[in-house]
């Protein structure tokens, strides 16, 4: 008999390297296609949100100019008293207007609701929404299709005292092929410009502005023909769509040609070996048959065949690290009992995901999981910060503020459950406002959304522990950014994470300063002691920056922002507060006080201050229309997204056990306190 097992083992061993680097390669690329496609994601919004400010910034020199333009005495002595002929003469060729010729081609001039002529746009130009705001707000802007051509447009009241309908001026300068191609280079994008249902505009590679300008042409359903495309929608029916300019990375191919490399190694080295056992070792003999038994020697299963051990997927051994599979997938992982779904974002100490559990009878409900990150586990410090916030919020039950369900750990993570709310927090609100309308958003709308905020807060300040003391919450974070308003109209307060209270296990040492430059106090800015006047001085700024559409304090660097927090309203920003609506000057003014003994004196003082105000504060159907109108088609998407997951999640676990099961600290829920 010819012996030939570790020929055929050498062989086998052969195939499986080669097979292992086939399938590892599959699931690399895989992983990896995965991990670009969330990266390009991120740039794409990332893209968008640049493009939007770049245009803003536009819109904001724009109407600088105009208000400047609008107190010019020659323009002030003739409008009213000459024609449109002479008044345009003026604009195309006379040296008073110079200035404002450089930074604009189109000039317009309003007595009543409509233009009474424009220069350097076409005729049938309606811009009558724009001089309404002129009106009402001194000054407005925006961007306008009209003729197979977009422009930028800024209007502003010209300061002519007289007449009971004051006159507007118009000016503005083409939003064409020149301007895209420049956003495109500056943002490293492909950019087209659409009306809704021609390219009016477009920038970029051939192959990138091709991709883009299909999908363009369809509208939102057309946003998968082009990678990683994002639309933002201007007043007048202008809608802008970009997308990254990315190239191939040559770091994969690399990669598995390393992987298949040394399988071709390993495989050869089997085979040798192989080969040369067959050759050197001799084959086993027969045993004579003559007063013996017969014996033939049987190969002997590899070392370890039959005995592998099966991990447990999500967790391996107990001990909370996720595994390779958890970490890098694009798709739902599991955490414990919950089901992580989409990573919304990460911050110095957590991670943040929704999550959806399913429980018996069809029982779902959808989390937003905060997974304190691996690497802070040796930090007691950042471990007792953690605890601290999930502790603190647990004991907060009130209809404005969002609260922890879950508090536990899965292996050595810890991790908090919160309340999932479909919405949009205020600063998307505020910037999407400013985009669609030209303008902050609607001061009902913002009174209502601040005196809700206020309640909130109001009963945090004003919370006791279980012996009748106070708990001393200050919030010291309130911004745009954690005020959270649903589809619904609900207004949420959230993230207590570095609230001050009396029983943390953490406190701040004195002169620390911790929050938001842009909405800080200045006993806050200069690292003095807080209290719940902090935090009102900090809800007034908010408020500031929704009416105005950008924040009161301004400055290049994050500590010159901070220097002007800690010098308070001074003449320039008391300024722009005077530019807001009369009604809300003497809250704002009162409320931003430097010495905190002048403002009001309670979260509760302010809130009654605007309840006042009667019907000029929105309420929660007016919030609920508003955020149909802005975000209606994201939200929707949104919600679906989140459904088809937890399709997807409860058909693939149906009938089989759920492993890694975590060890949690339920948070016993008591009946939320309705607000005023």
């Amino acid at each position: 008999m010819s012996y030939r097992p570790y020929k055929l083992i050498g062989i086998a061993v052969a195939f499986a390297l080669l097979a292992l680097a086939a399938a590892g390669s599959v699931y690399l690329r895989r992983t990896r296609a995965a991990d670009a496609d969330e990266r390009q994601g991120r740039l794409a919004e990332q893209v968008r949100e640049e493009a939007e400010r770049a245009v803003q910034e536009q819109l904001s020199a724009l109407e600088a100019k105009a208000r400047e333009a609008g107190s010019l005495p020659v323009l002030c002595a003739q409008v009213g008293m000459v024609d449109w002929n002479t008044l345009r003469d003026g604009f195309t060729s006379e040296a008073w207007w110079e200035p404002v010729r450089r930074s604009a081609s189109v000039y317009g001039v309003a007595l009543g609701d409509k233009l009474d002529g424009v220069e350097g746009a076409p005729a049938e130009l309606d811009a009558s929404d724009l001089i309404a705001r002129a009106r009402a707000h001194q000054h407005g802007a925006g961007v306008r299709a009209v003729g197979g051509a977009a422009f930028l447009l800024a209007t502003a009241v010209i300061n002519k005292p007289g007449p009971k309908e004051q006159p507007v001026l118009l000016i503005g300068k083409p939003f064409g092929e020149e301007a895209v191609a420049a956003l495109a280079q500056q943002l490293k994008a492909a950019v087209v410009m659409t009306n809704g249902k021609a390219v009016l505009a477009s920038a970029g590679s051939a192959r990138a502005k091709r991709s883009l300008e299909a999908a363009a042409t369809k509208g939102p359903t057309g946003a998968g023909e082009a990678a990683s495309s994002q639309s933002t929608q201007f007043g007048g029916g202008v809608l802008l769509w970009t997308a990254p300019e990315t190239s191939p990375s040559a770091a994969d191919s690399t990669l598995f040609n390393a992987i298949f490399g040394a399988a071709g190694v390993l495989a050869a080295l089997a085979l040798g070996l192989g080969f040369l056992l067959r050759r050197t070792r001799p084959e086993p003999q027969l045993a004579d048959r003559v007063g013996a038994t017969q014996v033939i020697s049987a190969p002997r299963a590899p070392i370890g065949e039959g005995q592998g051990t099966q991990v447990k997927p999500g967790l391996a051994n107990g001990s909370g690290k996720a595994s390779a599979k958890a970490k890098g997938a694009a798709g739902p992982q599991e955490f414990g009992r919950y089901t992580l779904l989409d990573r919304l974002g990460e911050g110095g100490m957590a991670e943040v995901y929704t999550a959806v559990v399913h429980g018996a009878e069809g029982f779902k409900r959808h989390f937003v999981v905060k997974r304190l990150r691996g690497e802070m586990l040796g930090r007691k410090d950042l471990v007792d910060m953690f605890i601290d916030e999930a502790r603190l919020a647990s004991t907060l039950v009130h209809s404005n503020i969002i609260p922890v369900f879950d508090f536990g750990k899965v292996g050595a993570e810890y991790f908090m459950a919160q309340e999932y709310i479909l919405g949009r927090d205020l600063g998307r609100i505020t910037k999407r406002a400013r985009l669609v309308d030209g303008q902050g958003v609607d001061p009902k709308l913002v009174l209502y959304a601040i005196r809700e905020t206020l309640q909130a807060l109001e009963y945090a300040h004003t919370r006791v522990d279980g012996e009748g003391n106070p708990m001393g919450i200050v919030h010291r974070d309130v911004s745009p950014q954690n005020i959270l308003i649903s589809a619904r109209g609900e207004v949420k307060l959230l993230d207590f994470g570095i609230a001050k209270a009396r029983e943390r296990l953490t406190h701040t040492v004195a002169g620390t300063v911790k929050g938001n430059v842009r909405f800080m106090a200045p006993e806050q800015a200069h690292g003095l002691e807080v209290d719940a006047r902090t935090d009102v001085a900090s809800v007034a700024l908010v408020m500031y920056s929704a009416l105005a559409g950008a924040p009161l304090y301004e400055g290049a660097t994050a500590h010159a922002r901070l220097i002007k927090a800690a010098g308070g309203v001074g003449d320039e920003e008391a300024a722009r507060i005077a530019r807001l609506p009369a009604p809300l000057q003497p809250l704002l003014i009162k409320a931003l006080q430097q010495d905190p003994a002048l403002r009001f004196q309670s979260a509760a003082e302010f809130a009654d201050a605007i309840t006042a105000l009667g019907d000029q504060v929105g309420n929660l159907a007016a919030m609920h229309r508003e955020m149909e109108r802005l975000f209606g088609d994201e939200l929707r998407a949104e919600q679906a997204k989140l459904q088809a997951h937890a399709r997807v999640i409860k058909a693939a676990s149906a009938g089989a056990p759920r492993e890694g099961t975590a060890q949690t600290e339920l948070i016993p829920q008591r009946p939320r306190e309705r607000s005023r």
